[in-house]
């Protein structure tokens, strides 16, 4: 999907604390733009910077990657909000990969190279090179190991 008709999507999709929808006008209004720049944008007719996309995803509780559509996944629905400190759930709008949702939500057993075959880890920003990803499984057989022999 673009990134106007995601905009334009998340933006009619979203729902406040009050269970109200946002305007493009009060959206613009928490961007400190006008409303037509802030349609301009949603058309495709004006260019998304980085500054705005940043606000907006902080408005619409959801990912840059999300809103420019490098993902079709929006984090924040599987995972949480978080506002001012208070935990709100997740989002129950009607979450367009709920298949794909059950199924991160079920038990997964992968062996260490599917692990890492699948998954990208990084810390800081940074990839984690093989040792780091070696000593992250020991740390956590460790802990379980610790668990299990002090359940006893």
């Amino acid at each position: 999907m673009s990134t106007p008709h995601r905009l334009k999507s998340v933006r009619e999709g979203f729902r406040t604390k009050d269970n109200k929808k946002l305007s493009g006008i009060n959206v613009a209004k928490q961007l400190g733009i006008t409303p037509q720049y802030y349609y301009d944008i949603e058309k495709g007719e004006r260019t998304l910077s980085a500054e705005t996309a940043s606000k907006l995803a902080d408005i619409f509780h959801t990912t840059t990657d999300y809103l420019l559509g490098k993902t079709d996944v929006n984090i924040y629905d599987w995972v949480g909000i978080i506002e001012e400190g208070e935990f709100h759930g997740v989002k129950e709008s009607s979450v367009p990969y709920m298949h794909e949702k059950e199924l991160f939500n079920k038990s997964l057993e992968l062996s260490n190279e599917d692990i890492k075959d699948t998954f990208e880890f990084k810390i800081d920003g940074r990839e984690l090179t093989e040792e780091e990803y070696q000593r992250m499984i020991a740390a956590v057989r460790a802990e379980r190991l610790y668990r299990d022999q002090n359940q006893k």
